[in-house]
């Protein structure tokens, strides 16, 4: 009987088939194992025995775990050969069949153990589906493998239709080897079996073929192991016998080696595969010793215990291959060693058989086929005794069964499966287990308990058991959570990612999203859904939680004082804000629509809480039937919400992909690059487009993440303002981090600024450890799963993680029930379980909005606590908490907002004098006092400000603030130097409430002039504003990008060659000033700025000043009175303020403004009044293929901006900034390297000659060739002016501002608002990268001698991103004069050095007046 239970796997196959079916298929199939075609599978057998050992190549010593290894091995070896087909490709699937066989046996085991089981019925109704999955897997693999064989076969026989001879039989003549499993095809064309028999018999052979044999070898290879001398000579027989490379490894050979032979017959003796053996009498059966056994008698032959009978053989535990030894075997019973069963129903896998037994048997089964006719009138009489007896007996079975079956089933929870331990331990000794509060264990522990009590009995277990305990009920094993570490186990383990049950009651309203999905699925829609939270997402989301948040604080915009209840304002503000990030939808016209889905939300809430606390609605159909009405309208309500959400989506990201179709280049991809916010929705709609999702599916996301998103950050947000009212100080501390790091204005309200408000971080996590948004995660086994805690979980068991206990566990937190953000100090959190705290869940379905709710949440309370103190109206004792999808509470929480301006009133009049006085104390850590409140420097690893920068010490109290106040011009300048020599490295200062930082050397300069953040100009640019406005120099961010697009193009090499005729009349015209004159002293500061002021106007301005020289040098004197009120406000600080300077300074310079303003206005309009004349005159002889816009002639910049200005992309008061900085800028820095590149001409007569020999080499007498081309070859020269500018750079100092708080390379974390100073003047004079450096030496610039100087030693143009636009102009201008004077004359000095007076100014500025003397050339 026992071999019934076989037959859901191998139903009736050769092994378990009746009488007449057997002989059948037993004659069709012996003949497959004949000696000729073992033959032909040895050389399989030595294949796969290669395949076996190569696996351990590599390796000279190694330990082998037999069971999985030698399993794959016969299982390779049965197909290959039997089937015909080979598991290379299969190898995978194979493992899984050996896999689920395991589970088959387990099941067989189980059934055999169990006679409740041992009827069909019982067993199909409780035990059946247990196995199900596993006898599909083996079938379909089995079915694999005949499906493969079919296709081979028909290619063979094919082939061998298209060869054979007459005497052939395709299905009999086989040079291959012959596979079992085409015999039974062949038999079945022949109508001998069905394709039903096919499988069958595969799966008989297939089991038996490899578990059997595999059985044999794992003991064979084990008493090799314990039997070394038996190893030894089984060895030497196979090197007597047996080639190395195995060519003569066939049946002859191996019958030589007897040994070997004689020790696997042992270890089959010991160890045989099949230990019993079973037989069933069909009819009342007499045997020879003397017994009558009754018809359906089951007889169980014993293999196992024959095989170790001492009655056969002497010593039977001890191992000895030579018992069959022939002379050893003579006198022994033949049945005493049956491994491979014997009679008619032996194996027909072994080698030989027993033909005068099979005669005998034959006989004996004809003499019962003869009897068989007389029973068939016993069955009739004793049928009604058998019901007789099952009506007496029946409540003492049952009685019995129950007995046993609770041992694995908690039967009064409704045949819940209970968990076992792996050591077999007391279940007791690991997990405690409550009593339940009825008869049928814990199934109505929640019965009629409303919400705030079911929450309040979990919370009792917790405190009672004070550890993770168990639960049954309904059907189900319910572990419990409560300490982190099996949390830890679970959330990590690979096989516990499905939902709990409980999840299933989410279903009607979020159907399968990726909150309830599992396997597949939530893999595919994870993967899809978790880059929608990316960071560069988030931070496109930054502007609307911004936006929402301020909507929210505008509600109370009329109210000083106010309570509000958090709940319904907190919802609306956290739904708005899910809709309109991830969703893409605004729902400012459906705001009446939000509030009816907020409020049918709460309905799904209570039907699941419903649900949960009443098991007989824990099935489906009982609560379809008797609960679901109730909450239909409301699942109705939320789904046409979020239906709507989605249509309105649709609309509008199809109307922008046309958009972008219309304007895409090539290379773009409209469904991924976006310069806008990225909807999660957007992405959803994108992927159901290309097939990977469905509109149901793009339901259930969008109902699951508007659900979370909204409802859990509401949660977190409830209870931190109410935490804010309750701690004030705890307010008071997040309140000033606030204010250090955020505007008031909130414009630099971002990502970064957010990751800089620790407190206000781990004030949010401390609150959402005290009060987690989901109180209860669950999870379910698939299968029977191990924990490291020693319990083995049914299959089907939930698993209930309790957040709310794990986060207020002693054994995690000390006090658990205090609020301390500062538990989440990085020093607090060292030796803390990682898995102690777990407000998003952890491991792999660990929540993808985590980021998303804590940027949402960090920003409201930043906005609220910027305009509102919060003060306490309820006691957060008295909250009762209630059981619901996320955490609920029955009060209604409010607080109370408090406008800041009416409060501080009111704090500095009571304690004014004290907190005063506390605050100056602690604030000067971060603030320098009595610099005007300026902010320090910070480091970026702690260590003192002045380990990387020195401060040096103020002149005064009031640190660097007066310093220059009532120095003149020469001693503002020298003061700079002084400091960089006393310092010798770069230095901070404060003064004015900003910090000043200093830099005298190249690396500091190059991390400055490159760094992407520090474009901004510093403060003393803005002292140039009443002058140059906004232009080039001093405009910054967006504008400053637009123009310097904008007038780059106008400085391009092809727009220099134009140029040149220019400067080369205009240096001409310089020297004629001088004709007559043989030798002369000129005074370089008057008329060197007359020759650039005059190039740069007829070059960039496209006007001539020869009508107008007169207004010129009225520029250029007004330009000095510019440049004085400069000075006097850089060395006055109580002028740096425009408010003070505009009252008391400004009047006495508008004179000048007005007068270089309206110079420059002169240039425009003339320059108007040309350009229109020049266009009419081209459109008036244009060709079709002329653009009026592209000048063929010299191009003027002034021409762009007036170009420009028609396009829209610039106005008047735009063209008049650029025009004043680029008429400053263009004459005054080139006038300043001419007059000091002359002046060194005068005092380095040698350097002078080599000049002057190199122009005479490629520069002819009467100048026709001087160009471009010819001007780059004075390679001599060109060092001369960069030796020039680097003594005396046209401007000294450069400066940039922080407009963030902004760490650089050194270490210095500056302030916003910081002011960094370039000093261009001593980093050219620095000894760190110039020797001598006081000296004047061109060569320096020469290409050897440049390699290993820093490229930032060297900066008279600047340099990174807003380096001079101007350079090669203003090299091309002063080269070209020079070749032009140097021509003509020799240049003398009429000045020392030495006594060269700096002044500060705008640029490089003199006290004296530089002469030279002008010797003609003869």
């Amino acid at each position: 009987m026992a071999y019934d239970f076989l037959h859901p796997f191998i139903r009736t196959g050769v092994l378990t088939a009746p009488q007449g079916k057997w002989h059948s298929r037993r004659g069709m199939l012996a003949r497959t194992f004949h000696f000729d075609i073992l033959n032909q599978f040895q050389n399989i057998f030595v294949a796969e025995s290669l395949k076996f050992v190569h696996q351990f190549e590599d390796q000279n010593e190694c330990i082998v775990s037999l069971r999985d290894r030698i399993a794959t091995f016969t299982l390779n070896n049965i197909c290959e050969t039997a089937m015909g087909v080979k598991l290379d490709e299969l190898a995978e699937e194979g493992d899984r069949y050996r896999e689920n066989f395991k589970i088959i046996v387990e099941g067989f085991i189980r059934r055999i153990s169990n006679p409740l089981f041992w009827g069909d019925c019982v067993y199909n109704i409780f035990a059946a589906k247990d196995y199900a999955n596993a006898i599909k897997v083996v079938h379909e693999f089995s079915n694999e493998i005949i499906a493969r064989r079919r296709i081979l076969l028909e290619e063979e026989l094919h082939y061998r239709r298209a060869t054979q001879t007459a005497e052939d039989d395709i299905c009999v003549v086989r040079h291959k080897p012959f596979a079992m499993l085409d015999t039974l095809i062949c038999a079945e064309k022949d109508g001998l079996i069905d394709n039903i028999g096919i499988c069958e018999e595969v799966d008989t052979l297939m089991a038996e073929g490899f578990e059997t044999t595999s059985i044999s070898l794992i003991f064979a290879l084990l008493n090799m192991s314990l039997y070394p001398e038996h190893q030894e000579l089984c060895f030497q027989k196979i090197q007597k016998h047996i080639d190395d490379d195995l060519s003569n490894l066939n049946i002859g050979q191996l019958n030589k080696l007897s040994h070997l032979h004689c020790f696997v017959k042992e270890s089959m003796r010991l160890y045989p595969p099949i230990p019993l053996i079973g037989r069933q009498t069909i009819e009342e059966t007499e045997l020879d010793n003397g017994l009558i056994l009754p018809k359906r008698s089951q007889i169980n032959i014993h293999v196992f215990d024959m095989h170790r009978n001492p009655k056969y053989w002497d010593s039977p535990l001890e191992f000895r291959p030579e018992r069959f030894l022939p002379e050893n075997c003579q006198n022994r019973h033949p049945y005493a060693y049956i491994p491979f069963s014997a009679g008619p129903r032996n194996c027909i896998g072994q080698k030989f058989a027993m033909q005068e037994e099979t005669t005998r048997v034959e006989r004996q089964l004809r003499a019962e086929n003869t009897n068989s006719t007389q029973s068939g009138s016993i069955g009739s009489s004793s049928t009604k005794m058998i019901w007789v007896l099952w009506l007496c007996v029946a409540i003492s079975v049952i009685a019995h069964w129950l007995y046993k079956v609770n041992k694995d089933y908690c039967i009064l929870a409704f045949f819940a499966r209970r968990v076992r331990t792996k050591d077999g331990r007391p279940l007791e000794s690991l997990v405690p287990m409550p009593k339940g509060t009825t008869f049928f264990a814990n199934c109505f522990d929640f019965y009629g308990k409303n919400a705030a009590e079911v929450f309040g009995y979990f919370r009792h277990l917790a405190k009672s058991f004070g550890q993770s305990y168990l639960l049954y009920a309904m059907g189900y094993s319910n572990y419990n959570v409560i300490d982190a570490h099996n949390a830890a186990n679970v959330l990590n383990h690979p096989n516990l990612i499905t939902k709990s049950a409980i999840y299933n009651f989410l279903h009607p309203f979020i159907r399968t999203g990726v909150l309830t999905a599992s396997e597949k699925k939530w893999h595919s829609r994870r993967g899809m859904l978790a880059r929608t939270f990316h960071l560069d997402i988030l931070n496109q989301f930054q502007e609307i939680f911004i936006a929402e948040s301020l909507k929210f604080v505008k509600q109370f915009d009329d109210q000083n004082e106010c309570v509000i209840s958090l709940k319904d304002h907190i919802a609306r503000f956290t739904l708005n804000s899910i809709c309109e990030t991830a969703m893409g939808i605004k729902l400012d016209e459906m705001a009446e629509k939000g509030d009816r889905y907020r409020e049918n939300f709460q309905r799904i809430d209570e039907g699941f809480t419903r649900r949960l606390s009443n098991p007989f609605y824990w099935d489906d159909c009982v609560y379809n039937l008797f609960a679901a009405r109730d909450y239909a309208l409301a699942l109705k309500m939320v789904h046409e919400f979020s239906s709507e959400i989605i249509a309105k989506r649709r609309i509008l990201l199809e109307e922008e992909l046309e958009y972008r179709r219309a304007t895409q280049t090539a290379d773009d991809d409209i469904c991924v690059s976006r310069k806008k916010r990225f909807a999660m929705l957007d992405t959803l709609i994108c992927a159901e487009k290309d097939g990977l999702i469905d509109r149901s599916g793009v339901c259930e996301e969008v109902d699951t993440l508007m659900a979370e998103g909204f409802e859990t950050t509401s949660i977190g947000l409830v209870f931190a303002l109410l935490n804010m009212s309750v701690y004030a100080e705890q307010q008071e501390l997040c309140y000033q981090e606030i204010q250090q790091h955020i505007e008031d204005d909130l414009s630099n309200l971002d990502l970064s600024q957010l990751n800089k408000l620790r407190h206000i971080h781990n004030f949010l996590r401390e609150t959402m450890r005290l009060y987690p948004s989901i109180p209860i995660m669950g999870r379910q086994t698939i299968e029977e799963t191990e924990l490291e805690n020693g319990l083995i979980l049914p299959k089907r068991c939930q698993i209930n993680i309790h957040v709310f206990d794990i986060h207020r566990s002693p054994k995690y937190w000390d006090s658990p029930e205090e609020f301390r953000p500062e538990r989440f100090l990085p020093e607090n959190c060292q030796n803390r379980h990682p898995y102690a705290y777990i407000p998003f869940s952890a491991g792999q379905r660990n929540c993808i909005g985590q980021k998303y709710a804590m940027q949402e949440m960090k920003t409201l309370i930043v906005v609220i606590l910027k305009q509102f103190k919060i003060l306490p109206v309820i006691d957060p004792k008295s909250i009762v908490f209630q059981m619901g999808i996320t955490l609920r509470f029955k009060n209604k929480i409010q607080v109370r907002l408090a406008r800041r301006k009416y409060t501080m009133i009111v704090f500095w009049l009571v304690v004014a004098l004290s907190v005063l006085l506390h605050w100056l104390y602690k604030i000067n850590k971060d603030y320098y006092i009595l610099s005007f409140f300026c902010k320090r420097v910070k480091t970026k690893d702690g260590r003192p400000v002045e380990s990387i920068a020195p401060i040096p010490k103020g002149k005064t109290i009031f640190a660097h603030n007066f310093d220059l106040y009532g120095k003149d011009h020469a001693g503002v300048f020298q003061h700079s130097r002084d400091r960089a020599k006393s310092m010798g490295a770069s230095y901070i200062e404060y003064g004015v409430g900003t910090a000043i930082f200093n830099i005298i050397d190249a690396d500091n300069a190059e991390n400055v002039l490159n760094h992407p953040n520090l474009i901004t100009k510093g403060l003393v640019y803005n002292f140039l504003h009443p002058f140059l406005r906004t232009g080039l120099l001093t405009s910054t961010e967006k504008k400053w990008h637009a123009r310097r697009k904008m007038l780059t193009p106008t400085f391009h090499f092809n727009i220099l060659n134009q140029f040149q005729e220019i400067f080369k009349t205009e240096s001409l015209k310089f020297l004629q000033k001088f004709h007559g004159h043989d030798e002369l002293t000129i005074c370089l500061n008057d008329v060197i700025p007359r020759f650039t002021l005059n190039s740069i106007c007829e070059t960039a301005m496209g006007v001539k000043l020869d009508e107008m020289a007169e207004k010129g040098d009225r520029y250029r004197e007004n330009f000095s009175q510019i440049e004085e009120c400069f000075i006097r406000r850089l060395s006055n600080p109580l002028l740096w303020g425009d408010t003070l300077f505009n009252l008391f300074a400004a009047k006495d310079y508008a004179a000048a403004l007005d007068v270089v303003h309206g110079f420059s206005s002169e240039i425009i309009a003339k320059r108007r009044v040309l350009l229109e004349d020049e266009l009419d005159n081209r459109r008036a002889t244009r060709t079709a293929d002329d653009d009026v816009f592209i000048t063929k002639k010299r191009f003027a910049m002034l021409d762009t901006l007036i170009c420009a200005e028609k396009d829209g992309l610039i106005d008047h008061i735009g063209i008049c900034e650029e025009v004043d900085t680029l008429m400053f800028e263009g004459y005054d820095t080139t006038s300043i390297g001419l007059i000091f590149g002359l002046m060194n001409m005068s005092l380095y007569p040698d350097k002078q000659e080599k000049c002057f020999q190199e122009i005479q080499e490629h520069i002819e007498d009467d100048l026709s060739n001087l160009d471009v081309g010819q001007l780059s070859k004075l390679k001599y020269l060109e060092y001369f002016m960069k030796e020039t500018m680097r003594l005396y750079p046209s401007v000294p100092i450069m400066g940039r501002q922080t407009i963030k708080e902004t760490e650089l390379a050194n270490g210095l974390i500056l302030p916003k608002g910081s002011q960094i100073t370039v000093h261009v003047f001593d980093i050219h004079r620095n000894a760190k990268y110039w020797d001598s450096p006081e000296e004047f030496r061109p060569e320096r610039f020469l290409p050897e001698n440049s390699q290993d100087r820093h490229t930032y030693a060297y900066i008279p143009f600047s340099a990174g991103q807003r380096n001079c636009i101007g350079q090669k102009y203003a090299m091309q201008e002063m080269k070209t004069l020079m070749v032009a004077v140097l021509k003509q004359f020799k240049i003398l000095p009429a000045i020392d050095p030495k006594d060269i007076v700096f002044n500060t100014g705008i640029t490089l500025r003199t006290q004296n007046k530089i002469n030279v003397k002008l010797a003609r050339r003869k």
